[in-house]
């Protein structure tokens, strides 16, 4: 699923963060394993992103192929590695927050790669950064209408 944010929580250990809506199948499957993966992909994969964050993980065999992007299994216990990925982390499920109407899902990082690109930071040579801010939001400035 694209999350709009990661949050670095900690350094030493490596500790990031990212949320979810308790009702989404990948938030479930990160759940149900102890572990999951985030993934740096570059714009010209925006397409599929896109398409992820349309696309319900409850009835897709695989959503990732669905959207034209691969994986592979890594690490123990498994998480799927986008291959397309300009960046990776694996990490280890170490608590769930609740905030509000979504949760906080909190790993430490047990791997961390990325392209040649990265030096410390993004030099933005290469890499071209999505700017994902979720889907079916309201425009700035306009109200949310609430559904019964």
């Amino acid at each position: 699923m694209p999350a709009a944010s990661v949050v670095s929580l900690s350094n030493e250990p490596p500790i990031v963060g990212f949320s979810s809506s308790p009702s989404h199948a990948t938030r479930d499957a990160a759940v149900g394993a102890g572990c999951f993966s985030l993934s740096w992909l570059d714009a010209r994969h925006a397409a599929a992103v896109d398409a992820l964050g349309r696309t319900s993980g409850a009835g897709v065999a695989d959503k990732l192929r669905a959207v034209g992007l691969h994986h592979t299994p890594a690490g123990a216990p498994e998480v799927p590695l986008i291959g397309e990925a300009s960046a990776y982390l694996e990490c280890t499920l170490s608590d769930l927050v609740r905030f509000g109407d979504h949760e906080l899902l909190v790993g430490e990082v047990r791997e961390a790669r990325a392209v040649g690109d990265f030096r410390d930071y993004w030099a933005f040579e290469r890499y071209r950064p999505i700017l994902y801010s979720g889907t079916g939001r309201p425009a700035y400035g306009e109200r949310a209408v609430r559904r019964p």
